[in-house]
């Protein structure tokens, strides 16, 4: 499975990539937009796209490290939208 990394691994230190932290800023800001202008939380959202809750909660925490390619489609179909439009 593709994983599309948002920034930097567990202990791992940045290589000053202020790309990577502003995908994964912008994909929490519109991961939570989004939920919130359909109603959902974060357990609906979880359940209605097929990925687990802790997945949710960690993106929309600013704590997520990477995402599957896969996650990042469940989500964005759920949410209506497309991959770019969440993480750009």
């Amino acid at each position: 499975m593709e994983k599309v990394f948002l920034a930097p691994r567990s202990g791992e230190q940045s290589s000053g990539n202020f790309r990577e932290t502003l995908v994964c800023q912008t994909l929490q800001k519109h991961l939570k937009n989004l939920g919130k202008q359909r109603n959902y939380h974060k357990k609906n959202l979880a359940r209605l796209a097929g990925v687990a809750n802790n997945t949710i909660v960690k993106i929309k925490g600013g704590k997520s490290q990477n995402s599957t390619l896969d996650t990042l489609k469940k989500i964005a179909k759920t949410l209506e939208t497309s991959i770019d439009n969440l993480i750009s």
